[in-house]
């Protein structure tokens, strides 16, 4: 005699104690990697999320320091490269952004063979680093100050300080 008077079966009424005795809950998977073009590097969502956002404005600044448009592709694959070497220790750090822009500098000033910037409207001579990349920034890509302390891993009051400092050596050089 079947004393069960439910005629459905305890394993079609969904998970319960009896077909399930015991749940835990699943370890948190790595995060997602995807396949480069080739397919056969793998990197982080993370990463390539960083990439995503930051790569067009990477070329953009390149072009705007005077490199061609291969050494500005070129450089900035091998920022993106030295990124992904290391990228959860970046992820780690104050500033990722800060760490991605100083590795930019670099990557581009080994591709036009220094390290200060090569445009055709230099701030003026004696500019410092800080300057010159805060006037290519919002004055030649019109980025605004907000977007260039977001692309540099600055605070908006350095990057307004920069651009104060450019035009007061900028009026005292016309003169």
């Amino acid at each position: 005699m079947n004393r069960n008077r439910n005629p459905v079966p305890l394993s079609s009424q969904g998970p319960t104690e009896k077909t399930h005795p015991a749940r835990h809950r699943a370890p948190r998977p790595a995060p997602k990697e995807e396949a480069d073009g080739d397919g056969a590097h793998r990197h982080p969502a993370d990463w390539l999320a960083f990439r995503t956002l930051y790569r067009h404005t990477y070329l953009r600044y390149a072009r705007a320091r005077g490199c061609t448009q291969r050494e500005s592709a070129l450089a900035v694959e091998a920022v993106f490269s030295a990124l992904a070497d290391t990228w959860p220790q970046i992820l780690s750090s104050p500033s990722p952004e800060r760490v991605a822009w100083r590795t930019l500098g670099r990557a581009l000033g080994h591709a036009v063979g220094t390290d200060r910037p090569r445009t055709a409207e230099r701030p003026r001579p004696g500019a410092t680093r800080d300057q010159e990349e805060a006037q290519i920034l919002c004055h030649v890509m019109a980025l605004s100050v907000r977007e260039a302390a977001a692309l540099t891993g600055r605070s908006e009051a350095s990057v307004h300080s920069a651009l104060r400092a450019a035009a007061r050596g900028l009026g005292a050089h016309r003169e």
